[in-house]
């Protein structure tokens, strides 16, 4: 098993999101050797963390093992099976986006609209008056249609994505991003020492608000 203090803050970093009453989220599940930590908003899957064949829930919190009778909810048919825009960045240029992100401090929705120029966010609150915008630029861009959806999503998701991909043992990775319909999670991916991580994020539903 290849627990380290990256990952496990990681996992911890998206089960604090849980609510008392979903106890069962609040595990790291493990099943036939892939983790998986979820919220229900956001996933984070590492291929190969323990031996093929093992299985368990363990709770984060207290480090014991969670009751078998309660079945982890499934989370296959949540992974997208295509995507509308692609492209690479390495994770170094994550870093001033999330010192960005950070500085916010702001639960306000982003906005994330794409183009061959790279991927631009977008933040107006009107009760605080902050705005901004940002483009970063990508590598390897691809879009399987003439104009690409734009995605709104929480920042803090974002955060917990960008605080992952730029941790230590990520320093040198590409992340892949790939993303499909405005309603449609958006998955973030690399492979490094740990073997290959896929982070999964549900957008927020404008329609809603």
């Amino acid at each position: 098993m290849r627990m380290n203090s990256d990952l496990e803050r990681a996992f911890k970093n998206i089960i604090k999101h849980v609510p008392d009453y979903q106890t069962v989220l609040k595990s790291l599940h493990v099943e036939n050797g892939d983790a998986i930590a979820s919220d229900g908003h956001q996933i984070l899957l590492v291929k190969k963390f323990a031996p093929k064949g093992m299985s368990f829930d363990l709770r984060l919190d207290t480090f014991e093992f969670a009751d078998p009778k309660n079945k982890y909810p499934e989370t296959a048919e949540i992974w997208p099976r295509y995507h509308n825009v692609g492209f690479e960045v390495p994770s170094t240029r994550l870093r001033p986006l999330l010192k960005l992100l950070k500085a916010l401090n702001s639960d306000m929705p982003i906005k994330l609209s794409f183009d061959g120029a790279g991927m631009t966010l977008n933040h107006a609150n009107k009760s605080d008056g902050i705005q901004f915008s940002y483009t970063m630029p990508v590598l390897n861009y691809d879009c399987a249609s003439a104009t690409a959806s734009d995605i709104y999503c929480n920042p803090e998701f974002l955060i917990d994505a960008f605080t992952f991909f730029t941790s230590k043992q990520f320093q040198y990775c590409v992340a892949t991003f790939k993303f499909g319909e405005a309603a449609a999670p958006f998955t973030i991916s690399t492979k490094a020492d740990v073997g290959e991580v896929k982070y999964l994020i549900a957008p927020m539903d404008m329609k809603e608000r």
